[in-house]
């Protein structure tokens, strides 16, 4: 098996083990496009946290109203608080931020990970 076969063979086995919840770490490594497009419909219905820095997983998040944009993602951001500090915080989008994302979204002439780079969330 190749190493993006290993990988689906893996996801898959991971899935059916866990009905409810999902972690994965840069899961589209090594993958085929179609795999990934696969590996999203399958995570349908559960709770997901995934790292990425391939954009190819985000393109395949599909949402349906500005308060689906503010319940599926989650943005992380540091603040300095002093010379050797920071204090990094999780929060979701704003109304404002998730309206302006799904307004691009509707366009549909950017890919969720341009909208995300547009608008300054990733």
């Amino acid at each position: 098996m190749s190493f993006g076969q290993k990988r689906l063979f893996t996801f898959a086995w991971y899935l059916d083990a866990n009905p409810d919840v999902v972690v994965a770490d840069e899961l589209v490594n090594g993958m085929h496009y179609e795999w990934i497009e696969d590996c999203t419909r399958a995570m349908e219905g559960r709770q997901v946290f995934v790292t990425a820095q391939n954009p190819l997983l985000l393109d395949h998040v599909s949402v349906s109203s500005p308060e689906d944009v503010t319940r599926s993602f989650v943005l992380c951001g540091a603040t300095r608080t002093d010379t050797t500090h920071r204090e990094v915080r999780w929060t979701h989008p704003s109304a404002e931020q998730a309206a302006e994302f799904f307004r691009y979204y509707e366009n549909g002439v950017l890919r969720v990970h341009e909208i995300l780079r547009t608008e300054r969330l990733w």
